[in-house]
């Protein structure tokens, strides 16, 4: 099998989200590792699908991972307990009709779990969620819909920096065939125009309760965002640059890849940034080698994570971990699922 993402806890543990076959909907696979429990590494199927997995806060509990439907659903793992987020999600009684949710972290000791139509909750223990606002933000255009899949809490300004794109809202395919049935030249053209217009990244600031979006120097789609100190937030865009800020009005490229850039992460109050082969930290302004270097790997990276002073390095087919200033493999029984391509 083939990991989908990751992350780490405290005290060796590791939640994997796994890959499933082509074709396969409403389901998901999920394999974590608590060491000192029994079993220590566990494969779980669930009959739901999964949009992401988490560490849980302290003050959630036993349960150290929570995994987060698109419906709005959050599952305690290996605990067997299931919570609704209310309003959550785009097909359930009672949901908000806004869209699929996308991502479950954790900022500020608070889970905040995040989708579409600007959808952004939190919760103390991943039982009761409210709101984190009292609105959500919305598109510039009607038709269209922001999605937030990644966030950061910017503590010395004391806000919330919330990341993603916006999503146009008129389906082409769909909407030029009701067109052409119709024979209505005037919906077509509408069409066509709306097909050259694409996805863009969009950026948010929440303080005190209010929204604010914040100019972008690219149009690409942002994928991640990372402050390491509290103070300097970096932007990860999928064209493969990284942007660094303080304030939101001057931003810095301080990283660009014409491949892609694959993972952001923070380690020992520094920012991370990954590639397929290597480790930089972040500065404001550069780039620096980290040491020690990553050894050589052949599969895709996936996630930087880090918990109890080491930093995990989650890929495609494999888990390293650096400890005490050495890289070694996490290696998973074979007994219980061997990892690698097809």
């Amino acid at each position: 099998m083939e990991i989908l993402m990751g992350v780490t806890a405290p005290g060796g543990k590791l939640c994997l989200l796994m890959r499933q076959p082509e074709g396969t909907e409403d389901r998901s696979t999920i394999l974590t590792r608590i060491p000192g429990a029994d079993p220590e590494w566990l494969l779980q199927d669930f009959n739901v699908e999964f949009a992401s997995v988490c560490a849980t806060p302290q003050a959630a509990g036993n349960s150290p991972f929570l995994g987060l439907t698109g419906e709005g659903r959050v599952f305690f793992i290996r605990d067997g307990r299931i919570v609704r987020i209310p309003g959550a999600g785009f097909t359930l009684p009672g949901s908000r009709k806004l869209g699929r949710m996308d991502n479950l972290l954790v900022l500020n000791n608070q889970l905040v779990a995040m989708g579409y139509g600007g959808q952004a909750y939190v919760s103390d223990t991943g039982e009761a969620w409210a709101p984190i606002a009292s609105t959500f933000p919305k598109a510039p255009i009607e038709p269209d819909t922001i999605r937030f899949g990644t966030a950061a809490y910017q503590s010395k300004s004391d806000r919330y920096v919330f990341g993603g794109e916006v999503v146009i809202g008129i389906s082409i395919s769909a909407g030029l065939a009701e067109a052409s049935r119709l024979g209505d030249p005037t919906q077509i053209a509408a069409m066509i125009r709306a097909q050259a217009r694409r996805d863009y990244g969009a950026l948010w600031l929440l303080e005190r309760d209010a929204w604010r979006d914040v100019p972008l120097p690219t149009n690409d789609i942002l994928d991640e965002v990372v402050t390491a100190d509290g103070k300097t937030v970096y932007l990860r865009f999928r064209v493969g640059v990284v942007y660094a800020t303080q304030d939101f009005v001057e931003l810095t490229e301080v990283a660009a890849n014409s491949e892609g850039l694959s993972a952001l992460g923070e380690y020992r109050g520094e920012a991370l940034l990954a590639d397929e082969a290597s480790i930089f930290t972040l500065t404001p302004t550069t780039t620096e080698p980290f040491e020690p270097p990553l050894p050589p790997m052949r599969d895709r990276m996936l996630v930087l994570s880090s918990s109890d002073d080491d930093l995990y390095v989650i890929r495609e087919w494999s888990i390293w971990r650096l400890h005490a200033g050495e890289w070694s493999e996490v290696v998973v029984p074979a007994d219980v699922v061997t990892l690698g391509s097809n």
